[in-house]
């Protein structure tokens, strides 16, 4: 019986995860579907991660097939969770950062839907929490999308704004090769050029309405020079996001107003060093554009 189901990997992606990973893999072993192998990439840990990871490996052994892609220097999350998905075996990749966790039925879910929607790239809701449990909420997806909806339309959509949460991703192996893999042009953006390439190269996808992964908010990271760093990194792949991506396929108007979206955001980053800033800035000066009530109209809402 356990032949006939498909082999999924769980990517558990980790940098200096010693405080929560432990979490993250006690809920990997409350999984009820079992056929799975575990692959630990972690981008050059400062702290106890690796050996966290070692500890784990040599205990549970000859329990799980274990993988090990363990970096001695930090090379972004793009290239860390890439050796993850080239080292996997599985017919379906589960990814998972080493602080967020997987709900007991998760892979079951996740399996069951993948083979009644038919489909390439999966997305279930979030739930959201902290360390004190505060502040839960689901996430997911625009309420303007819905599995039933043209890919190219959908692909339009996404091309404009990035739909669906990644953590609560389910990936299959195929169509992933078939895409070309993640785009190692970016460093932290792992995610939203990924769907985009799969959808491109014609994946079907589906969605679950209820949240299979629990995802971490930590407020210490934003607020930290570290977290500041990270987050001018992701504003350099999201200008390299539109370079490659949005620029080709966007109208002359949308062009105009993403170019002067990036040129206020830079001269704020300049002038004060600080991009929050900027969302105030934009929200003034973008709404005299005519295209801010064209963007309005097709871009999707949060939910």
């Amino acid at each position: 019986m356990t032949d006939s189901l498909p082999l999924v990997s769980i990517v558990v992606m980790s940098y200096n995860s010693a405080g929560t990973i432990g979490e993250t893999l006690s809920s990997i072993e409350r999984q009820g579907y079992r056929k799975f192998e575990i692959l630990f990439c972690d981008d050059g840990s400062t702290d106890a991660t690796q050996q966290m990871i070692g500890r784990w490996t040599d205990d549970h052994r000859d329990e799980y097939t274990i993988g090990l892609h363990l970096s001695e220097c930090n090379e972004g999350v793009v290239r860390n969770v890439a050796k993850g998905y080239a080292a996997a075996q599985g017919d379906w990749i589960k990814l998972i950062a080493a602080d967020d966790l997987l709900a007991d039925d998760c892979l079951e879910r996740f399996v069951e839907e993948a083979g009644r929607q038919r489909a390439d790239l999966i997305f279930s809701q979030c739930m959201t929490f902290n360390a004190h449990d505060e502040h839960q909420r689901i996430v997911g997806w625009s309420s303007r999308i819905n599995a039933g909806m043209p890919r190219e339309q959908m692909l339009s959509l996404l091309l404009r704004k990035n739909l669906f949460p990644a953590p609560s991703s389910f990936i299959s192996k195929s169509a992933l090769v078939a895409a070309g893999g993640p785009d190692l042009r970016f460093r932290m953006l792992d995610d939203w050029p990924l769907w985009i390439r799969m959808m491109a190269q014609g994946a079907r996808v589906g969605l679950i309405e209820r949240p299979l992964v629990h995802y971490r908010i930590s407020s210490e990271s934003v607020s930290s020079s570290a977290g500041r760093f990270v987050s001018m990194m992701l504003w350099n792949d999201l200008k390299q996001l539109y370079l490659i991506y949005q620029a080709p396929a966007f109208s002359r108007l949308e062009r105009l107003h993403r170019r002067l979206e990036i040129w206020l955001t830079d001269l704020n980053i300049v002038l004060f060093g600080n991009r929050r800033r900027t969302g105030r800035l934009l929200r003034k000066l973008l709404i005299l554009s005519p295209f801010y009530y064209v963007s309005r109209s097709v871009e999707p809402d949060d939910t």
